[in-house]
């Protein structure tokens, strides 16, 4: 069995530009995480276009690692149509986080800084590196992976849906067999920037369900000031029983 929970909130601003979806279908599941980028309201509907593109490919039936990378493109032109449309004042973009599964195995694709954990026996197996300037500054060494938390470029992304690229750039899809115990997470920068993944992984010690690591992780984002530079937060939790 697998459970879900989801959250999003506008934290300290007055536009939530976070979307998230979880769909679940017989034996097949979908988790859509997507964080909007424009300001006054647009990175928002980058965010849903995303997510609505997103999700009428799941309707359409199984995907494949091949059809991850297709949907995720079609929904980088869907965000690029919808600029054009809108003209110069068209600054919309997105990141996104695809988390598909079945009974056996689930895959994952993102683009941007929102983020997907992976969690086997109490430790992290798994963490998607982010399309930005700290990550890469990580990478070649020049700083920890805890810096990214705190970096001043931190909201420099290398990637993500929408820009003037003819195609998107994604990282390849990773996968892995379901087993029982195993945990995932989802979240938007504005969720793992406050939250280590130390705490993480307590959090997830003490809770007796999916719901209650979620809304234990929030208490902890929420202990930040809540002004306009808290920004929006969200969430996705998958726990394989």
């Amino acid at each position: 069995m697998i459970s879900f929970y989801a959250v999003t909130n506008a934290g300290g601003r007055k536009y939530n530009e976070d979307c998230v979806e979880v769909l679940v279908e017989d034996t097949r599941w979908c988790c859509i995480l997507a964080d909007g980028l424009g300001g006054m309201g647009g990175g928002a509907d980058a965010a849903q276009i995303v997510t609505q593109t997103l999700k009428e490919c799941f309707d359409s039936g199984f995907m494949t690692s091949q059809t991850l990378q297709e949907c995720c493109q079609r929904a980088h032109q869907a965000v690029q149509q919808k600029k054009k449309t809108l003209g110069k004042h068209g600054s919309l973009f997105s990141t996104v986080v695809l988390v598909y599964g079945t009974e056996k195995k689930m895959h994952w694709i993102y683009c941007g800084d929102s983020r997907f954990y992976l969690f086997c026996n109490d430790a992290i197996c798994h963490r998607t590196k982010d399309h930005s300037v700290p990550q890469m500054l990580a990478s070649c060494g020049e700083i920890r992976e805890e810096e990214i938390r705190c970096h001043p470029d931190r909201n420099r992304l290398l990637a993500c849906l929408g820009t003037e690229d003819e195609q998107a750039k994604l990282s390849a899809v990773g996968e892995m067999d379901i087993q029982s115990g195993l945990v995932g997470l989802l979240c938007s920068d504005g969720f793992w920037e406050p939250v280590s993944e130390v705490q993480m992984l307590q959090e997830h010690c003490r809770a007796k369900s999916v719901q209650q690591w979620i809304r234990a992780l929030v208490k902890l984002v929420r202990k930040q000031p809540k002004d306009e530079h808290m920004d929006n937060f969200s969430a996705i939790g998958i726990w394989v029983h």
